[in-house]
């Protein structure tokens, strides 16, 4: 034997003793051995779900998630974002902003570096509310509806959504452990998470700031120490919010929160959601929506950007409206849950909510449904799918605490009574409607609950049959699971890409170019000038279209399917001038560049363009 390898071994026996036993004490440690495997189990969960984290350019949300990772490209280079419009978003892009800033393809590095990030945040938020109410469900639970749901898959996408979810629930963590301890702490704690909430989505942020201070004064029945619940309710969020609103006044010198104009857009776009059966399929129905709300209760400039003020003008329309939202909310919110795999989530959560009032713990269930009562407002102005995954964490615990009664009572009748019931129902609708995921889904559940409880009355003398039970329980959740299929990214060989890189070449960094979508522009530095009729003056004529390109001083029109389909009257105009002040710069199957054939000292145009 070699010295060298001498050296590898220990120096005698009890070494060897020593460090084995020094490993079993370390591995021995219960909360050790927690966060360990969480953190496999986390990591596997990252693995199953890689091709998430690894987008090219047109997986990338183009309006969005694209605003919020050049947001954070504006901060590094000195440009705050209004109060109104996710700062803390621009933040955490910042981050990731920073190591890549020197690639041409920095937005999707970024994108997939806040996608991870994001993923982390909300799965320990999740797990670390799941662990506050161990006493009603394993919180192992959560990493278990995690695994098996698209929610985080969804949310992920849409940054400041994921950011707000993951703020929201670290508050509720600690408003969950104040409840439980009346520890002044946690309520500070909460505030300040609530605090960054609010700077993630504003609107949502301060309605659950509101309800913070509600179950401070609530849950502190002591009156010497509700002063002190409620200053630690308060103070800690009022900090933060003015601590930004004036380092943001600092730098611009106004105060503009951007709250009214952000609102009464998404109050615009609510109409075109509301009454999108009527517009043409091919186009972008919340366009439609924002010219149709300006015919009915005026423009933006007219209402002083008020919702109040434009409701009053025209109030039956807006009535009209609402009912036609709250039809459209349950079938959106089913689509990010997992459609058939939402019914499963939605039936155990309903069950493990029966299970709070029957403990009584009203006290509790009315925490959770206040904590998502924001959600409420989305059915008064606007919503978008994932809005109804940000209290996620609430239906996934409460699902948690249904399936953990559903084992319990495998010899209750009551039990066997109330689940056939639901379920034979929902199969004989199913096979009325001839929906077909609906049958497949309350059949297969079922199936899983009756086979458990068989299982669970045969052995119900073995040690770990709740266990058992358990992950019987998931098989419909393993069976509706539909995880994306795994991939390796190559980037500079879509089209896209490819175009993004000639404007890179071809373009002077920050010159305004028009287009449909921002994301393009953006990724290739450039300025975006948008193309969509809600934020284009009347254009009739060729002219109206070349005095528009003056007057903003357009370096290039970047033309792409969703212009094309979606704005078919601007696409008329910009083909007008194809071969006479616009030529070919480049081509491929499906994409073109138009350069301009006037003089340089005349304004250079291009257009990129996809058939």
């Amino acid at each position: 034997m070699q010295p060298a390898q001498l050296k590898t071994l220990p120096r005698n026996d009890a070494e060897e003793v020593n460090v084995s036993e020094a490993a079993a004490t370390f591995l021995s440690n219960q909360r050790i051995w927690s966060w360990v495997t969480l953190s496999l189990v986390f990591a596997l969960n990252i693995v199953i779900v890689s091709s998430v984290f690894l987008p090219n350019l047109k997986e990338i949300t183009g309006f969005a998630e694209a605003a919020y990772i050049n947001d954070g490209r504006k901060l590094v280079e000195g440009e705050l974002t209004p109060f109104g419009y996710s700062p803390l978003s621009s933040l955490l892009y910042a981050l990731t902003y920073i190591p890549v800033q020197g690639s041409p393809y920095w937005l999707i590095y970024s994108c997939t570096i806040g996608r991870i990030l994001l993923f982390g945040l909300l799965w320990t938020s999740s797990y670390l509310v799941a662990s506050a109410l161990s006493t009603l469900a394993s919180p192992w639970l959560m990493p278990a509806l995690l695994a098996t749901s698209p929610a985080l898959l969804y949310l992920i996408a849409h940054g400041s959504h994921a950011l707000f979810a993951a703020m929201s629930a670290f508050a509720l963590w600690q408003a969950l452990l104040f409840y439980q301890t009346k520890a002044t702490r946690h309520l500070v704690m909460a505030s300040v998470f609530v605090g960054l909430a609010v700077l993630t989505r504003s609107g949502e942020g301060l309605i659950l700031w509101a309800v913070l201070i509600l179950l401070a004064v609530w849950l502190d029945k002591d009156f010497k120490r509700m002063a002190a619940s409620l200053a630690g309710s308060v103070f800690p969020c009022a900090l933060i919010l003015g601590g930004y609103i004036l380092l943001y006044y600092g730098q611009v010198g106004r105060f503009d929160l951007g709250m009214a104009e952000y609102s009464y857009f998404t109050f615009e776009q609510g109409h075109g959601l509301a009454y999108q059966s009527r517009y043409d399929e091919q186009e972008n129905f919340y366009v439609n929506g924002q010219m149709d709300a300006r015919r009915l209760f005026g423009t933006p400039e007219e209402n002083e950007y008020s919702i109040t003020t434009a409701i009053f003008r025209n109030p039956s329309a807006y009535l009209q409206r609402v009912p036609r939202l709250a039809s459209l909310a349950p079938e959106k919110a089913a689509s990010v849950y997992g459609f058939g795999l939402a019914l499963v989530f939605f039936l155990f959560a309903l069950r493990g909510a029966c299970e709070l009032l029957r403990q009584k713990l009203y006290t509790l269930l009315s925490i959770l449904l206040l904590w998502s009562s924001y959600l409420l407002v989305y059915l008064l102005l606007v919503f978008q799918p994932t809005h109804f995954l940000l209290p996620y964490y609430i239906l996934f615990l409460l699902a948690s605490v249904g399936v953990i009664t559903v084992v319990s009572n495998f010899d209750n009748r009551w039990e066997h009574g109330f689940w056939a019931t639901i379920l034979v129902a929902l199969i004989a609708i199913a096979i009325t409607l001839q929906k077909a995921t609906l049958f497949l889904t309350a059949s297969l559940l079922l199936a899983a609950l009756v086979i458990t409880w068989m299982t669970m009355a045969r052995y119900r003398h073995v040690p770990s049959i709740k266990v058992v039970g358990v992950m019987l329980v998931f098989i419909p959740f393993l069976i509706q699971a539909n995880h994306p299929e795994p991939k390796f990214r190559s980037l500079g060989i879509a089209e896209d890409e490819r175009a993004i890189l000639y404007m890179r070449e071809h373009l002077k960094s920050g010159a305004p170019v028009g287009a449909y979508a921002p994301i393009n522009i953006w990724m290739a530095n450039l300025t975006y000038i948008p193309m969509f009729r809600s934020a284009l003056p009347g254009l009739n004529s060729e002219q109206d279209f070349s005095t528009w390109m003056k007057n903003n001083r357009l370096a290039a029109v970047y033309v792409d399917s969703s212009l094309k389909r979606q704005e078919p009257s601007v696409w008329a105009l910009v083909q007008k001038r194809i071969g006479h002040d616009l030529k070919i710069g480049f081509a491929s199957e499906k994409k073109a560049i138009f350069r301009s054939s006037l003089p340089p000292q005349v304004i250079p145009r291009s257009i990129f363009g996809t058939t």
